[in-house]
C-alpha cells in the first residue's frame, strides 16, 4: 500500500451525509470551523475514508504538513501514527487539534487497508468480539430513549454554575429519569463541571441513585482535581475521556487509578490506531472501555464491534443523525449490529464527497 496522496477539506453540505444541519444559534464555539474528510489515495488508484472536527485549524495542518510526509510511502496504519504524532510533538505537541488531524488521516488509512483486503475494519483488528452490541441511549428524552428499546439512559447534569443551585436540579433530572426507566441503567454526565469541590458536592449527592457511572466532572486537564474526587468519592464509578487526547493521558489515569472508565473518541484522540491501545493498557490495569459516541458512527461501530474491551456502546440522541455516516446501522431494539461491507462500510463514493465539500 503505497500512499499517492492525502487530501483533507470541511464539510460544507452535511446532508449528503444524512445529517441534519444545525440551526446557526445552536452550534457551539468548534461548529463554526466545521467537520472534516480526508481522503488518502495509493497508487493503485484506491482510496479510504477519515473523518473529524475543526475544520478550520486542522485542513490545512493535514494538507499543507502532515499529508504531505507520508507521500509515495509504505506504511502500515500504526506506523504512521507513530510517525506523524511524533513529528507533532516535536513541533507542536500532538494533543487537541494536532490529535484531531491525526484522527482522520489514521481512520482513512484504516479504512483503505479494509478495502484493500476486502473485509470489514473490525474484522482487521481481530473481531467482532461478539455477535452484537449493547448500547445505551444518551439524552434528556429518557422516555423516547426507552421507547426505542434502550436498556440503559445517560441523562446530562444540568448545572447552573455552582453546586449549591445545581443539586436539586441533578436530583430532579435523575428521579424523573429513574420514574421512566425503572431497574435499568443509568448514568449521569458532568461535563460542565470543571472543580473538584463541585464534583465532590454532586457525587455526594447522588450517591444513593445507584448510577452505573458519573461521567467527565472535572476540567480534563486538571489532573490534581481527578485525583481528588477518586480520594473523596471512593464508591463512585467514574469515567472520564472523551476530551484526551493521543494515547498517553489515557495510560497515566489507568495507572493513577483515577478512573474506572475510559471513554476515548476514535474522531478527536488520534484515530482508530490509539483507540485499541488505549482499551488494551486500560485493561492491563483492570479499567473498562466506554467509547465515546461509538455508536453514531462507523467508526465507533467497528472499534466498538472489534474490541472485547468496550463494555457498552454509546449512542448519543441529543443532536439528530449527530456525525451520521452513510451506510452505518443503527441500533434495533437497544443493540447494534456493524455494517460487515469492506472497510468502515461508508456508502459514499468520491463524487458524493466531492460535493458535501
Amino acid at each position: 500500500m503505497r500512499i499517492r496522496s492525502v487530501r483533507a477539506a470541511a464539510l460544507r453540505d452535511p446532508t449528503l451525509l444524512g445529517r441534519t444541519p444545525e440551526p446557526d444559534a445552536d452550534r457551539g464555539v468548534g461548529d463554526v470551523w466545521g467537520d472534516v474528510l480526508c481522503v488518502v489515495h495509493d497508487t493503485d488508484g484506491r482510496w479510504g475514508l477519515g473523518m473529524t472536527a475543526y475544520a478550520g485549524p486542522v485542513v490545512p495542518l493535514i494538507n499543507d504538513m502532515l499529508g504531505p510526509l507520508l507521500h509515495d510511502t509504505d506504511v502500515s496504519p500504526a506506523t504512521a501514527y507513530d510517525d506523524l504524532s511524533r513529528r507533532c510533538r516535536e513541533h507542536f505537541g500532538s494533543f487537541g487539534l494536532a490529535s484531531y488531524a491525526l484522527s482522520a488521516i489514521d481512520l482513512a488509512l484504516w479504512d483503505l487497508v479494509g478495502k484493500i483486503e476486502q473485509r470489514p475494519c473490525y474484522e482487521l483488528w481481530g473481531g467482532p468480539a461478539a455477535s452484537e452490541m449493547r448500547c445505551y441511549g444518551t439524552g434528556l428524552d429518557v422516555a423516547a430513549l426507552v421507547d426505542e428499546g434502550f436498556d440503559a439512559v445517560k441523562v446530562p447534569c444540568p448545572w447552573t454554575g455552582e453546586a449549591a443551585t445545581s443539586v436539586p436540579l441533578v436530583l430532579s433530572v435523575l428521579e424523573d429519569a429513574r420514574d421512566r426507566l425503572g431497574p435499568r441503567e443509568l448514568m449521569l454526565d458532568c461535563w460542565p463541571i470543571e472543580s473538584a469541590p463541585d464534583a465532590i458536592a454532586v457525587g455526594r449527592a447522588v450517591a444513593d441513585h445507584d448510577l452505573a457511572w458519573i461521567e467527565d466532572y472535572v476540567c480534563p486537564d486538571d489532573w490534581d482535581a481527578l485525583a481528588r474526587v477518586r480520594d473523596e468519592l471512593p464508591e463512585a464509578t467514574l469515567a472520564s475521556g472523551e476530551r484526551w487526547y493521543t494515547e498517553f493521558p489515557f495510560e497515566r489515569a489507568a495507572t493513577a487509578g483515577v478512573v474506572d472508565i475510559v471513554q476515548p473518541d476514535p474522531l478527536w484522540v488520534g484515530g482508530a490506531t490509539p483507540t485499541i491501545r488505549i482499551a488494551e493498557a486500560a485493561a492491563r490495569h483492570g479499567v473498562s472501555t466506554a467509547i465515546h459516541c461509538a455508536g453514531n458512527d462507523s467508526y465507533g461501530q467497528h472499534l466498538a464491534a472489534a474490541l472485547a474491551e468496550n463494555t457498552i456502546t454509546e449512542v448519543y440522541r441529543g443532536v439528530p443523525s449527530y456525525r451520521a455516516t452513510p451506510g452505518m446501522a443503527e441500533p434495533i431494539g437497544g443493540v447494534l449490529v456493524p455494517s460487515s461491507e469492506p472497510g468502515f462500510g461508508i456508502a459514499l463514493d468520491l463524487d458524493a464527497i466531492e460535493r458535501a465539500t
